[in-house]
């Protein structure tokens, strides 16, 4: 198809108005977030915002103040939605929880409160939805907190009970269970002292007799002891334990035990034998010491017994004797 000079330059005329032309649909970038923070505990991470609270001592509470700003071009409300279980989150300037963030302002202050009991890493993020007059969107902060112990926790079983109380051994048929274990990474030691003279100290494959004056165990938690009575008649004392925990209900302990040890019950005697008497029988009776009197039983003395077998034998030989001499005279 032959297209002439003046049909050529119509046609590039027209493309070239057609790419020059205004775009009827464009796209503007929208930034990663539309919230801006600031403060002392806010880090970058990989392009993302954290609130770092850090390693804190525990228990405690902490307490951390956040700057949340519009970086749009249009001024935005902004509520909290969800928030970590282990974190409470408010705005300073908002009782509703829904503050007015004007663009390119200082913004609105953000109060994070974390309240904690023990030894953890805790993680999690707080979603803000932020709306304007045509669009909404949700915005999240990362937030994060390492917690340690700065002193022992001691965590204690009387035998069953929280707390230390009076207890009785009984018959000392069982003993007095004492568990002793700690909640934190610090090391906590328990020393014992004082133990009675009436008790027997076990733990592990250690044991203890009293009476023992003053210190004689320690040992680091975990771990478990048994008391036992051990002494016959009525009993009652004390032992005590001493912890490196600061807490003062747990840095001194008493032990209240007593027992009632019964004597096992008696065993009959043992049977002792009269002495023969001359030009007595060869029978003689055993009589056991009980409170009434009870049936005599003879019974042969050993000596006789084996006169008996020496007098069958030595006839046994006799007769053989005997024998051999009717035999050799025939012969």
């Amino acid at each position: 198809m032959n297209v002439s000079r003046e049909a050529m330059l119509a046609l590039e005329r027209h493309f070239v108005g057609a790419l020059s032309a205004p775009a009827r649909t464009w796209l503007e970038p929208v930034p990663a977030s539309q919230l801006a923070f600031a403060g002392s505990v806010v880090r970058s991470q990989a392009g993302d915002c954290v609130a770092d609270f850090g390693t804190v001592e525990s228990p405690s509470c902490e307490s951390r103040l956040v700057r949340v700003m519009n970086r749009g071009a249009n001024p935005v409300l902004v509520h909290i939605g969800e928030c970590p279980r282990w974190l409470a989150a408010r705005w300073r300037d908002g009782a509703d929880g829904i503050v007015p963030i004007v663009a390119c302002a200082a913004g609105a202050t953000l109060e994070l409160t974390a309240a904690h009991d023990s030894e953890n890493e805790f993680q999690g993020r707080i979603r803000f939805l932020v709306s304007d007059e045509v669009t909404s969107r949700i915005d999240e902060l990362a937030v994060r907190m390492t917690t340690r112990r700065a002193y022992p926790i001691a965590q204690f079983d009387f035998n069953g009970s929280p707390i230390p109380r009076p207890f009785d051994l009984g018959n000392g048929a069982r003993p007095y269970r004492l568990a002793v274990s700690n909640s934190s990474s610090v090391p906590l030691t328990v020393r014992f002292s004082d133990l009675p003279e009436w008790l027997t100290f076990e733990a592990g494959e250690q044991r203890r007799n009293g009476p023992l004056a003053g210190a004689f165990f320690e040992r680091r938690a975990p771990f478990t002891i048994q008391l036992w009575a051990r002494a016959v008649g009525p009993q009652q004392g004390v032992v005590r334990l001493e912890t490196n925990d600061p807490r003062p209900q747990c840095r001194s302990i008493v032990l209240l035990l007593s027992a009632h040890v019964e004597r096992p019950a008696s065993q009959p005697a043992v049977p002792v034998a009269k002495p023969a008497i001359r030009n007595a029988s060869s029978a003689t009776t055993i009589r056991k010491p009980l409170a009434e009197e009870v049936e005599t039983v003879p019974v042969a003395l050993p000596r006789k017994r084996f006169a008996m077998r020496l007098y069958v034998l030595c006839a046994l030989i006799l007769v053989l004797i005997t024998v051999a001499i009717i035999v050799r005279g025939l012969s």
